[in-house]
């Protein structure tokens, strides 16, 4: 998907959220992990404490960079714009012991997509302990108006 143009990228996109729309969420969830664990990575492209930047769900297929930010905030739309229900959060938090900052999505939550690549963690069996830096919903993304 990552490598054809544009137009074909959106379509993909569009025919994947449909296809999720009829699994359970923990399956959309874990599909969703692993299509954008795909994504062709790039060190740095989204500045986390500015989400008014950040590209709309088509801008962001568009433009076709995927910094760890941009690939949470890729698998935050793919769920938001999929047939599921789901509270969604993009959190982006740090890690002390690591000196690192890590970027996920919490969907009700309970799953957990960007901690590891192509996984889902189950925050009822792991205990993820991290500072808050951001912390976004679908509100505060705007995705009622897409």
């Amino acid at each position: 998907m990552w490598y054809t143009k544009t137009d074909q990228r959106l379509r993909d996109w569009y025919e994947f959220r449909q296809t999720i729309g009829g699994l359970s969420l923990e399956q959309a969830c874990l599909e969703t992990s692993k299509l954008w664990g795909t994504a062709p990575f790039v060190n740095y492209y989204l500045d986390p404490a500015a989400p008014e930047t950040w590209p709309d769900p088509w801008m962001l297929l568009d433009e076709n960079y995927y910094c760890d930010i941009s690939i949470a905030l890729g698998m935050f739309y793919t769920l938001a714009l999929s047939e599921h229900t789901a509270n969604l959060d993009l959190k982006i938090l740090f890690d002390p012991k690591k000196k690192e900052q890590i970027n996920i999505v919490v969907v009700n939550s309970k799953y957990v997509l960007n901690y590891y690549p192509s996984e889902i963690v189950n925050t009822s069996t792991h205990q993820l302990q991290f500072q808050v830096r951001y912390s976004y919903n679908t509100s505060d993304l705007q995705i009622a108006s897409y």
